[in-house]
């Protein structure tokens, strides 16, 4: 019994800290509204946090958000949004895309199937994506606002002693990580560490890059391969015919 409580501790906590660390990376990789400076600065997580994760791994984690940390203290919401423009353009970004689609769908059917999987996984839980959000499905922001919301629910069904909710609720994350932000955004992290004109989005892309590697480390998945370098933009895909699950009232995804 003592060790039963113990690891239901444990998963509570790294539930939390997913759940902190993702609505994080969300808001950061969406376009910057009026306030967002602040609610960054008090919103980064905890570096504490990152030793729920694993060895060199939570290292890294903690490093990662500490040098975020130290990128925001000073940043202002016109800072914030003049860096964002800077680094991704009106448009969609050809050095430094946010979208899963460029970094492994060359072929415009490809593409059409990843939007629809990604789709999907949001409709099993009821969501979608609102009207009027200017983004589509496979946005970096979006994919870490579904992980977040996923972790959020696994740390409701774990307070409420739904152990088996819980796990088909990590069982989704999982599954999510290894077919879609697990696989791609590491990558995109480590392109904006290298090359974003400005050294806070090269902390978010290391941050991002390192805590989606501790995460499938830590959840046991194997991500599938993409491309090392965003591919080229295919002809416009046939629009994803969705059902019309309940719309969210979030920033994106939401409950």
């Amino acid at each position: 019994m003592t060790a039963t409580l113990a690891h239901l501790a444990l998963e509570s906590d790294l539930a939390f800290a997913r759940a902190a660390y993702y609505r994080f990376l969300s808001r950061v990789f969406a376009y910057p509204r009026p306030g967002l400076a602040e609610i960054l600065r008090e919103e980064l997580p905890s570096a504490a946090l990152s030793q729920l994760w694993e060895d060199a791994a939570a290292a890294d984690v903690q490093a990662a958000v500490e040098a975020v940390g130290r990128e925001l203290r000073d940043m202002t919401d016109e800072q914030l949004e003049s860096l964002h423009v800077m680094t991704y353009g009106h448009t969609i970004s050809e050095t430094f895309p946010p979208h899963e689609t460029r970094y492994g769908s060359s072929h415009p059917f490809q593409e059409t199937q990843d939007l629809a999987d990604v789709s999907a996984f949001y409709g099993a839980f009821g969501l979608r994506v609102r009207p009027g959000t200017g983004e589509r499905v496979d946005h970096a922001w979006l994919e870490l606002e579904f992980v977040h919301f996923l972790a959020v629910k696994q740390l409701l069904a774990l307070e409420r002693g739904e152990t088996e909710g819980a796990e088909r609720t990590l069982e989704a994350a999982r599954g999510f990580l290894k077919d879609h932000i697990g696989r791609w955004g590491p990558v995109f992290g480590e392109i904006l560490a290298k090359k974003a004109p400005s050294p806070l989005h090269q902390a978010y892309g290391a941050l991002l890059a390192a805590l989606l590697r501790a995460d499938v480390k830590r959840l046991g998945v194997t991500p599938g391969q993409v491309s090392a370098e965003p591919v080229p933009i295919p002809p416009e895909p046939q629009a994803v015919d969705e059902d019309d699950p309940e719309e969210i009232e979030s920033s994106g995804c939401g409950a």
